[in-house]
Protein backbone atom coordinates (compact mmCIF):
# COMPACT_ATOMS: atom_id res chain seq x y z
CA UNK A 1 0.00 0.00 0.00
CA UNK A 2 2.84 2.49 -0.68
CA UNK A 3 1.78 3.62 -4.05
CA UNK A 4 1.35 7.24 -4.65
CA UNK A 5 0.56 7.38 -8.22
CA UNK A 6 -3.00 6.52 -9.60
CA UNK A 7 -3.68 4.73 -13.01
CA UNK A 8 -5.81 2.61 -14.83
CA UNK A 9 -4.21 -0.64 -16.06
CA UNK A 10 -4.95 -0.77 -20.09
CA UNK A 11 -4.06 -3.81 -22.25
CA UNK A 12 -1.04 -5.01 -22.91
CA UNK A 13 -0.80 -8.97 -24.04
CA UNK A 14 -0.65 -11.61 -22.77
CA UNK A 15 1.81 -13.03 -19.80
CA UNK A 16 3.94 -15.83 -19.51
CA UNK A 17 2.38 -17.06 -16.11
CA UNK A 18 -0.96 -17.27 -17.17
CA UNK A 19 -2.39 -14.17 -15.49
CA UNK A 20 -3.88 -12.19 -18.28
CA UNK A 21 -2.33 -10.12 -20.76
CA UNK A 22 -0.60 -7.20 -18.64
CA UNK A 23 -0.58 -6.74 -16.57
CA UNK A 24 0.40 -4.39 -14.00
CA UNK A 25 1.95 -2.86 -13.82
CA UNK A 26 2.89 -3.47 -14.15
CA UNK A 27 2.35 -4.99 -12.57
CA UNK A 28 3.11 -4.64 -7.96
CA UNK A 29 0.57 -6.98 -6.97
CA UNK A 30 -1.69 -4.43 -5.78
CA UNK A 31 -5.63 -4.07 -6.10
CA UNK A 32 -6.63 -0.51 -7.65
CA UNK A 33 -8.54 -0.10 -4.87
CA UNK A 34 -5.33 0.32 -3.03
CA UNK A 35 -3.91 2.29 -6.19
CA UNK A 36 -7.00 4.92 -5.51
CA UNK A 37 -6.35 5.00 -1.64
CA UNK A 38 -2.84 5.79 -2.47
CA UNK A 39 -4.28 8.78 -4.19
CA UNK A 40 -5.81 10.41 -1.37
CA UNK A 41 -2.59 9.60 1.03
CA UNK A 42 -0.56 11.26 -1.20
CA UNK A 43 -2.45 13.87 -2.24
CA UNK A 44 -3.74 14.83 1.78
CA UNK A 45 0.04 14.49 3.51
CA UNK A 46 1.60 17.07 0.50
CA UNK A 47 -1.45 19.66 0.95
CA UNK A 48 -1.35 19.34 4.43
CA UNK A 49 2.48 19.75 5.31
CA UNK A 50 2.42 22.87 3.19
CA UNK A 51 -1.32 24.16 3.67
CA UNK A 52 -2.58 23.71 7.15
CA UNK A 53 1.22 24.08 8.76
CA UNK A 54 2.30 26.81 6.51
CA UNK A 55 5.60 27.85 6.25
CA UNK A 56 8.76 26.12 8.89
CA UNK A 57 7.22 27.85 11.89
CA UNK A 58 4.36 25.48 11.97
CA UNK A 59 1.19 28.43 12.28
CA UNK A 60 -1.39 28.93 9.70
CA UNK A 61 -1.33 32.02 7.56
CA UNK A 62 -3.09 35.18 8.73
CA UNK A 63 -6.85 34.64 7.75
CA UNK A 64 -6.63 31.21 7.30
CA UNK A 65 -9.67 29.16 9.84
CA UNK A 66 -6.76 26.43 10.66
CA UNK A 67 -9.43 24.62 12.67
CA UNK A 68 -11.20 23.94 9.53
CA UNK A 69 -8.37 22.39 8.02
CA UNK A 70 -7.77 20.30 10.74
CA UNK A 71 -11.37 18.93 11.10
CA UNK A 72 -11.29 18.43 7.57
CA UNK A 73 -7.73 16.62 7.70
CA UNK A 74 -9.11 13.88 10.18
CA UNK A 75 -12.39 13.51 7.66
CA UNK A 76 -10.08 12.17 5.03
CA UNK A 77 -8.17 10.45 6.92
CA UNK A 78 -10.61 8.38 8.59
CA UNK A 79 -12.16 7.81 5.05
CA UNK A 80 -8.82 6.96 3.99
CA UNK A 81 -8.78 4.28 6.71
CA UNK A 82 -11.79 2.73 6.19
CA UNK A 83 -11.69 2.31 2.40
CA UNK A 84 -7.68 1.24 3.07
CA UNK A 85 -9.74 -2.21 4.56
CA UNK A 86 -11.67 -2.74 1.41
CA UNK A 87 -14.73 -0.95 2.00
CA UNK A 88 -14.55 2.02 -0.65
CA UNK A 89 -18.38 2.51 -0.25
CA UNK A 90 -17.96 3.79 3.70
CA UNK A 91 -14.89 5.89 2.93
CA UNK A 92 -16.82 7.90 0.18
CA UNK A 93 -19.86 8.25 2.39
CA UNK A 94 -17.38 10.05 4.89
CA UNK A 95 -15.79 12.11 2.68
CA UNK A 96 -19.27 13.28 0.88
CA UNK A 97 -20.48 14.14 4.46
CA UNK A 98 -17.18 15.86 5.28
CA UNK A 99 -17.42 17.76 2.10
CA UNK A 100 -21.70 18.74 3.11
CA UNK A 101 -20.40 19.78 6.80
CA UNK A 102 -20.60 23.78 7.18
CA UNK A 103 -18.23 23.80 9.14
CA UNK A 104 -15.65 22.65 6.26
CA UNK A 105 -16.24 25.11 4.06
CA UNK A 106 -13.61 27.87 4.93
CA UNK A 107 -10.96 24.94 4.42
CA UNK A 108 -8.58 24.74 1.69
CA UNK A 109 -8.55 21.36 1.41
CA UNK A 110 -11.53 20.96 0.21
CA UNK A 111 -10.77 20.86 -3.25
CA UNK A 112 -8.42 17.87 -2.62
CA UNK A 113 -11.44 15.68 -0.78
CA UNK A 114 -13.35 16.43 -3.54
CA UNK A 115 -10.83 14.54 -5.89
CA UNK A 116 -10.56 12.04 -3.48
CA UNK A 117 -14.38 11.59 -3.25
CA UNK A 118 -14.40 11.45 -7.12
CA UNK A 119 -11.75 8.85 -7.49
CA UNK A 120 -13.50 6.51 -5.14
CA UNK A 121 -16.71 6.84 -7.05
CA UNK A 122 -14.50 5.75 -10.11
CA UNK A 123 -13.25 2.94 -8.53
CA UNK A 124 -16.86 1.80 -7.11
CA UNK A 125 -18.29 1.66 -10.70
CA UNK A 126 -14.49 0.15 -11.78
CA UNK A 127 -15.57 -2.68 -9.05
CA UNK A 128 -19.29 -3.09 -10.22
CA UNK A 129 -18.16 -3.42 -13.98
CA UNK A 130 -15.61 -5.97 -13.36
CA UNK A 131 -17.98 -8.05 -10.96
CA UNK A 132 -21.03 -8.07 -13.91
CA UNK A 133 -18.63 -8.91 -16.81
CA UNK A 134 -16.67 -11.71 -14.78
CA UNK A 135 -20.02 -12.71 -13.75
CA UNK A 136 -21.66 -12.95 -17.37
CA UNK A 137 -18.29 -15.11 -18.13
CA UNK A 138 -18.84 -17.56 -15.21
CA UNK A 139 -22.58 -18.30 -16.82
CA UNK A 140 -21.12 -18.91 -19.77
CA UNK A 141 -18.78 -21.33 -18.92
CA UNK A 142 -20.97 -23.13 -16.52
CA UNK A 143 -23.53 -23.67 -19.52
CA UNK A 144 -21.40 -24.70 -21.70
CA UNK A 145 -20.17 -27.57 -18.93
CA UNK A 146 -23.77 -28.33 -18.65
CA UNK A 147 -24.25 -29.21 -22.35
CA UNK A 148 -21.01 -30.30 -22.87
CA UNK A 149 -19.27 -28.03 -25.38
CA UNK A 150 -16.87 -26.92 -22.71
CA UNK A 151 -13.50 -28.80 -24.26
CA UNK A 152 -14.36 -27.70 -28.12
CA UNK A 153 -15.29 -24.01 -26.75
CA UNK A 154 -12.05 -23.97 -24.52
CA UNK A 155 -9.95 -21.78 -27.21
CA UNK A 156 -12.82 -19.16 -27.32
CA UNK A 157 -13.00 -19.08 -23.17
CA UNK A 158 -9.63 -18.95 -22.84
CA UNK A 159 -9.03 -15.38 -25.17
CA UNK A 160 -12.34 -14.09 -23.53
CA UNK A 161 -10.27 -14.90 -20.23
CA UNK A 162 -7.22 -13.32 -21.26
CA UNK A 163 -9.24 -9.93 -22.37
CA UNK A 164 -10.84 -9.69 -18.75
CA UNK A 165 -7.68 -10.27 -16.90
CA UNK A 166 -6.45 -7.75 -19.13
CA UNK A 167 -9.17 -4.81 -17.96
CA UNK A 168 -10.15 -6.19 -14.46
CA UNK A 169 -6.90 -8.53 -13.55
CA UNK A 170 -6.48 -5.61 -10.34
CA UNK A 171 -9.88 -6.16 -9.30
CA UNK A 172 -11.10 -8.86 -6.55
CA UNK A 173 -13.69 -10.18 -8.77
CA UNK A 174 -10.49 -11.42 -11.20
CA UNK A 175 -9.60 -14.51 -8.98
CA UNK A 176 -12.91 -15.95 -10.37
CA UNK A 177 -11.72 -16.05 -13.79
CA UNK A 178 -8.28 -17.41 -12.56
CA UNK A 179 -9.57 -20.25 -11.12
CA UNK A 180 -11.61 -20.97 -14.54
CA UNK A 181 -8.37 -21.10 -16.08
CA UNK A 182 -7.19 -23.64 -14.63
CA UNK A 183 -10.10 -25.57 -15.40
CA UNK A 184 -9.04 -24.02 -19.50
CA UNK A 185 -5.81 -24.58 -19.25
CA UNK A 186 -5.95 -28.45 -19.30
CA UNK A 187 -9.22 -28.54 -21.76
CA UNK A 188 -6.81 -27.23 -24.11
CA UNK A 189 -3.55 -29.28 -23.15
CA UNK A 190 -5.78 -32.53 -23.67
CA UNK A 191 -7.65 -31.69 -27.11
CA UNK A 192 -5.27 -29.55 -28.69
CA UNK A 193 -1.95 -31.75 -28.64
CA UNK A 194 -2.60 -33.39 -32.17
CA UNK A 195 -3.35 -29.65 -33.63
CA UNK A 196 -0.92 -27.21 -32.23
CA UNK A 197 1.50 -27.19 -35.63
CA UNK A 198 -1.70 -25.83 -37.76
CA UNK A 199 -2.45 -23.02 -34.79
CA UNK A 200 2.16 -22.19 -34.64
CA UNK A 201 1.75 -21.68 -38.42
CA UNK A 202 -1.76 -19.50 -38.26
CA UNK A 203 -0.05 -17.82 -35.12
CA UNK A 204 3.20 -16.76 -36.24
CA UNK A 205 1.59 -15.32 -39.29
CA UNK A 206 -0.17 -13.25 -37.16
CA UNK A 207 2.75 -11.88 -35.14
CA UNK A 208 4.61 -11.24 -37.82
CA UNK A 209 2.27 -8.96 -39.38
CA UNK A 210 0.33 -7.25 -36.20
CA UNK A 211 3.57 -7.03 -34.49
CA UNK A 212 6.72 -7.81 -35.96
CA UNK A 213 6.06 -5.80 -39.22
CA UNK A 214 5.06 -2.48 -36.97
CA UNK A 215 8.25 -3.08 -34.63
CA UNK A 216 6.31 -4.13 -31.41
CA UNK A 217 8.59 -6.46 -30.34
CA UNK A 218 7.04 -6.10 -26.54
CA UNK A 219 3.47 -7.98 -27.81
CA UNK A 220 5.31 -10.58 -30.30
CA UNK A 221 7.24 -12.03 -27.25
CA UNK A 222 4.51 -11.70 -25.61
CA UNK A 223 1.78 -13.39 -27.81
CA UNK A 224 4.63 -16.65 -28.23
CA UNK A 225 5.08 -16.63 -24.51
CA UNK A 226 0.94 -17.03 -24.08
CA UNK A 227 1.09 -19.79 -27.32
CA UNK A 228 3.09 -21.77 -25.50
CA UNK A 229 1.11 -21.98 -22.48
CA UNK A 230 -1.58 -23.78 -24.18
CA UNK A 231 0.58 -26.59 -25.04
CA UNK A 232 2.07 -29.59 -23.18
CA UNK A 233 4.23 -30.71 -26.29
CA UNK A 234 7.80 -30.22 -25.51
CA UNK A 235 8.51 -29.15 -28.42
CA UNK A 236 6.14 -26.57 -28.73
CA UNK A 237 8.22 -24.85 -25.78
CA UNK A 238 11.36 -25.91 -28.24
CA UNK A 239 9.53 -23.80 -31.19
CA UNK A 240 8.57 -20.92 -28.57
CA UNK A 241 12.14 -20.74 -27.70
CA UNK A 242 13.44 -20.14 -31.40
CA UNK A 243 10.87 -17.65 -31.79
CA UNK A 244 11.98 -15.53 -29.07
CA UNK A 245 15.61 -15.14 -29.91
CA UNK A 246 14.56 -14.37 -33.40
CA UNK A 247 12.78 -11.78 -31.61
CA UNK A 248 15.40 -10.48 -29.44
CA UNK A 249 17.77 -10.49 -32.26
CA UNK A 250 15.12 -7.73 -34.36
CA UNK A 251 14.81 -5.87 -31.76
CA UNK A 252 18.58 -5.23 -30.99
CA UNK A 253 18.91 -4.59 -34.40
CA UNK A 254 15.94 -1.96 -34.35
CA UNK A 255 17.31 -0.47 -31.04
CA UNK A 256 20.24 0.49 -32.17
CA UNK A 257 18.82 2.00 -35.12
CA UNK A 258 16.24 3.75 -33.21
CA UNK A 259 19.31 5.54 -30.57
CA UNK A 260 21.08 5.85 -33.40
CA UNK A 261 18.47 8.39 -35.04
CA UNK A 262 17.50 9.82 -32.23
CA UNK A 263 20.97 11.39 -31.52
CA UNK A 264 21.70 13.71 -28.86
CA UNK A 265 19.83 16.99 -29.20
CA UNK A 266 16.80 17.90 -26.91
CA UNK A 267 14.50 16.11 -28.16
CA UNK A 268 16.70 12.46 -28.07
CA UNK A 269 15.61 11.28 -24.93
CA UNK A 270 11.55 12.00 -25.83
CA UNK A 271 12.06 9.91 -28.54
CA UNK A 272 13.81 7.12 -26.83
CA UNK A 273 11.46 6.86 -23.91
CA UNK A 274 8.32 6.92 -26.36
CA UNK A 275 10.37 4.25 -28.60
CA UNK A 276 11.18 2.07 -25.86
CA UNK A 277 7.82 1.03 -24.84
CA UNK A 278 7.83 -0.93 -27.81
CA UNK A 279 10.99 -3.04 -26.53
CA UNK A 280 10.06 -4.21 -23.05
CA UNK A 281 10.67 -7.66 -22.22
CA UNK A 282 13.51 -7.98 -24.97
CA UNK A 283 17.37 -7.54 -25.77
CA UNK A 284 16.31 -4.09 -27.80
CA UNK A 285 15.01 -2.67 -24.11
CA UNK A 286 18.40 -2.29 -22.75
CA UNK A 287 20.11 -0.78 -25.51
CA UNK A 288 17.57 1.82 -25.37
CA UNK A 289 17.79 2.24 -21.69
CA UNK A 290 20.85 2.45 -21.32
CA UNK A 291 21.26 5.42 -23.87
CA UNK A 292 18.37 7.05 -22.01
CA UNK A 293 20.83 6.95 -18.82
CA UNK A 294 23.66 8.58 -20.89
CA UNK A 295 21.13 11.35 -21.52
CA UNK A 296 20.32 12.29 -18.40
Amino acid sequence: MNSSRIGFRRPRGFDRSGGGRRVPPPQGGSDRTVLFVSLGLGLAALVLVFVVFGGSSGSAPEGRDQSADLSLKEAIEAAQKIAGKGNLPAGLDLLEAALRDPAHRSSQLLPQCRNLAEEYRKQIAFEKEAAEAIDAFKRKVDASKADQTAMKKAREFWDESSILLDKFGATLPSKIVRDIREDLRRWLATGSQDVWQEDYNRTKARIQKQHLDTGNFKDAAREWRHFEELFSDPLVKSRVESELRTIDIQSREAARKIVESAGTGPLARQKLETEMEKFVGTEGHKIIKDQLAKTQ
